[in-house]
């Protein structure tokens, strides 16, 4: 036992120390086991078009297209990824303009058919613009755009519509809460897209134009 003066008053330091390394000495049997392979594998979400592709070139073309013209272009969206998808999205751009007025011709060019899987969704897109309402649906299958309002903030005319211009730079998406061809891993289903050349007072200004549009597809597990 050792005493200590420190400012005057004695500390015992030799039996606190004896104290403290006496309970650090004791001894426990221990077991051991080991749980091996926790392993995890994850699936896969992959989108095809018409099948096998990866890319289609022209799903729809038209040459001395006129005022007053349709046009129109299908292909199919599958997924053959092991997991299901809840939303497609179709995400336009337009390019191509050969004169200093194209720019303004895919305002002229109106949606009038949009269906996915056999479902014409475009009246339904339409009645929900005329509502001021974000979305479209129609049996089961919803359209609303990736924007902060959907579908209401494409119609920047206010005129019920949607042109190609205004789907340019932007997302439609289709989506579903349950399962739906196209959507669900090991299924397909068919798109079917269809625009109108609207006349106007001004069409001598797009003589000779033309119009080139690039449709990205993308599958979301989770719609954005």
């Amino acid at each position: 036992m050792t005493f200590k003066k420190v400012g005057g008053v004695w500390l015992l330091l030799t039996s606190l120390f004896l104290s403290l390394t006496l309970i650090g000495a004791y001894s426990y049997f221990t077991s051991q086991t080991q749980i091996n392979s926790n392993t995890l594998s994850f699936g896969t979400l992959v989108m095809k078009l018409n099948g096998s592709y990866d890319t289609l070139t022209a799903v729809w073309s038209k040459t001395n297209m006129v005022p007053g013209d349709d046009v129109s272009g299908s292909f199919d969206v599958s997924n053959v990824g092991s997991v299901d998808a809840h939303a497609l999205g179709l995400r336009f751009g337009n390019s191509g303009y050969n004169s200093a007025n194209n720019p303004t011709l895919p305002n002229r060019l109106r949606l009038t058919s949009f269906s996915y899987n056999g479902q014409q969704l475009i009246t339904a897109i339409e009645t929900a613009l005329t509502n001021d309402q974000p979305l479209a649906t129609v049996s089961g299958i919803t359209v609303t755009a990736n924007a902060s309002n959907g579908l209401v903030s494409l119609d920047s005319n206010s005129d019920n519509h949607l042109s190609l211009g205004e789907l340019d730079n932007n997302e439609l998406l289709i989506e579903s809460p349950t399962t739906l061809n196209g959507l669900t891993h090991g299924t397909q289903a068919g798109v079917e897209i269809g625009l109108h050349f609207v006349p106007g007072s001004d069409d001598n200004i797009y003589q000779g134009d033309s119009v080139v549009t690039a449709i990205t597809g993308t599958l979301y597990q989770v719609a954005p």
